[in-house]
């Protein structure tokens, strides 16, 4: 009777055991640290909030068609797509672990004595088995989650590679648009410069001007001409860079629009701490981190035993393999592993294992604070290009309207002709400013827009449909 109640008590001690396993798994638990509230300077931004297609907010169909583009054939997105497809076969691959693991071998020889050839011995023989690790301590279930959570961080990492083509596409277009009208304004430089040059050749010719005045207007020829050269060259650089973004492999002419077509796009700022969910290298971070904890439970059941069941059909040796379908030989087993009377070496690798948890845990904090530095660089560098935008156009219409007169005066003889030319200077780099401001104005909303997050979709079970 004791000995049957003592039975009855171990096999209950046992399933008990068994199946609690994976409460001896330690749970994911986020990093506490303290967040910011709300951002500073926020009330300025009281738009929309951000959508995952926000470029069609800036309203140039050139641009839009430009970014699909970009998304459909840029090759880093194309290298790290292909990373997420890796990944998911990387889920299956653990998955058959749960599977049953067959395998078979078939063999035939034959042997004839050296001294006489009148008789050979042929030999035959055949194995198949089939074995199952019996998951008892959830080691496989922890092997399964370390393969999900390194799916979810490549997924994650496509995703910011995904804003990143989108944000790096659309400043190569603005960057060719505003070389394209660059190169314009230096030709109509050049233009001016060849009528202020014959203005001062003919007063040099009426003995109105002395040979001083014509080098000087010849010099500042030679520099008007000097900066068309260089607008040449950098539309060609903005061209090329635009190209290598869009994957062609021959270089193409991409039509722009002017950078005033852009329209100037109106968003409202999360709080901080939507971060964390918005921005798709934040959720790498916490799916890296979510790893180490599935890794750290496998290393903490690795000190359990292996259970593996095992059966196979075999033929020994016979003299024909037909032979092996009369008389084949089965066998049933079970293997025992016992891993841990290498206590030491799995110990240490438990501990390494919890101190990849604390490296991924700094990660993630670390991740966080130099997203809210972005968000807050951005902000300030916004602000700035938007006064900067407004200073920029009132500073060419004064300008403009300062070479119109300088060129009347310098023809009537009123001002000198350094003074004319300087007038000229400062048109063209008033000029140049402008279109400067306005480009900055654009990518400097790109860019805060996608330290918030770009508007990104965090759902990637649909990447696993494409």
């Amino acid at each position: 009777m004791l000995k049957k109640a003592s039975v009855a008590l171990s096999f209950a001690f046992v399933s008990f055991l068994l199946a609690s396993c994976s409460t001896f798994f330690t749970d994911y638990k986020e990093p506490e640290f303290e967040k910011e509230t709300f951002f500073k300077g926020s009330s300025r931004y009281n738009g929309s909030l951000i959508e995952e297609n926000y470029y069609l907010a800036f309203n140039d169909e050139k641009l839009n068609e430009i970014v699909k583009k970009a998304l459909l054939n840029n090759i880093s997105l194309k290298s790290s797509y292909l990373n997420v497809k890796k990944a998911l076969l990387n889920i299956d691959l653990a998955s058959s672990d749960h599977n049953i693991d067959l395998s078979g071998s078939l063999s035939s020889s034959s042997s004839r004595h050296t001294d006489y050839h009148d008789h050979s011995v042929k030999r035959s023989s055949a194995n198949f088995s089939a074995a199952y690790q019996v998951d008892l301590f959830s080691k496989l279930e922890a092997s399964d989650d370390a393969a999900l959570q390194s799916f979810n961080a490549t997924a994650y990492e496509y995703l910011a590679m995904k804003n990143t083509v989108i944000a790096t596409t659309l400043k190569a277009y603005w960057n060719l648009a505003f070389a394209r009208q660059a190169l314009k304004i230096a030709k109509e430089d050049l233009a001016d410069s060849e009528t202020r040059l014959k203005l001062v050749e003919n007063k040099y010719s009426a003995g109105a001007a002395d040979s001083l005045d014509l080098d000087d207007a010849r010099i500042n020829h030679l520099k008007v001409k000097k900066q068309l050269f260089l607008r040449v060259q950098n539309l060609k650089n903005a061209s090329n860079a635009l190209n290598v973004l869009l994957g062609n492999t021959v270089i193409e002419r991409i039509e722009t629009s002017n950078l005033e077509d852009s329209s100037i796009m109106d968003f409202s700022l999360s709080v901080p701490a939507k971060l964390l969910e918005n921005r798709p290298d934040l959720k790498k971070n916490e799916a890296n981190l979510r790893k180490t904890y599935a890794l750290y439970n496998k290393a903490k059941m690795d000190f359990f035993p292996d259970f593996t069941l095992k059966a196979s059909l075999s033929s020994g040796e016979t003299d024909t393999f037909f032979r092996f379908l009369e008389n084949p030989v089965a066998t049933l087993g079970a293997a025992v592993t016992m891993p841990f009377l290498n206590f030491n070496s799995l110990n240490i690798k438990r501990k390494q294992a919890l101190t990849d948890i604390q490296i991924a845990e700094l990660a993630f904090v670390d991740g966080y604070i130099n997203a809210v530095s972005e968000v807050y660089d951005n902000i300030a560098a916004l602000d700035y290009c938007s006064r900067n935008l407004k200073i920029s156009e009132e500073s060419l219409t004064l300008a403009e309207n300062n070479y119109r007169r300088y060129f009347e005066r310098y023809q009537a003889g009123l001002v000198s002709l350094n003074d004319f030319i300087t007038s000229a200077d400062n048109k063209r780099t008033a000029k140049i400013n402008y279109l400067e401001a306005k480009l900055s104005r654009l990518t400097k909303s790109v860019d805060l827009i996608t330290a918030l997050g770009g508007g990104t979709s965090m759902d990637i079970q649909g990447l696993t449909n494409q």
